[in-house]
């Protein structure tokens, strides 16, 4: 029952709205005018882009951060702590500090970059057309790997060690071991 008052409600509500423009019905109207809209079409390129970049990310780095994680075997309490704080950390202040850290006048990573001589000038990353996008999807990236890692290392620990070692029994590579046992366990 809340389910249908919190959701389904206010889905269907929604829904009947996208066919008014204020108090007049013009059924498809806005759907026509969201289609043939090009700042639509760049959001929805956008939005693909995002989600695409970060999961493929946050997969890649939560894997190779869980498979280290796995074979740690002293101070893994603590590793698994210093790992874990971009995503225990509020997504305010996430997001205040990378916008602190990519200022264009006073960021730390144009003051670190400038100090190594990879860049000549300040870059205005958050508003530059090209590098926007992929500032926000690192700052995503980082906020975000530590949940992939920590579902994907308890996973990991569920696998049992008795098919890694028929695995070298049998001559198996570290790569086969990750292809044929440890992604299809995961």
């Amino acid at each position: 029952c809340m389910l249908l008052i919190s959701i389904f409600f206010p889905l269907m509500y929604a829904l009947k709205l996208s066919f008014y423009s204020g108090d007049t019905f013009i059924g498809l109207g806005n759907y026509i005018r969201a289609v043939k809209d090009p700042e639509v079409g760049n959001a929805f390129v956008n939005t693909i882009s995002f989600t695409f970049f970060s999961v493929v990310f946050h997969v890649i780095i939560g894997l190779a951060l869980a498979m280290l994680l796995n074979q740690v075997t002293r101070g893994r309490g603590a590793l698994r702590i210093l790992l874990l704080i971009p995503w225990m950390i509020a997504p305010v202040v996430t997001g205040t500090t990378w916008k602190w850290m990519l200022n264009s006048q006073y960021g730390v990573i144009n003051d670190i970059l400038l100090r190594l001589g990879m860049i000549k000038e300040y870059v205005p990353w958050l508003a530059s057309m090209k590098l926007a996008l992929p500032s926000v999807i690192i700052a995503n990236i980082w906020m975000r790997f530590p949940y992939v890692m920590i579902m994907l290392f308890a996973g990991l620990q569920s696998i049992p060690n008795e098919l890694y070692e028929a695995a070298s029994v049998d001559g198996a590579s570290g790569w086969q071991k990750l292809l044929k046992i440890t992604l299809p366990q995961l």
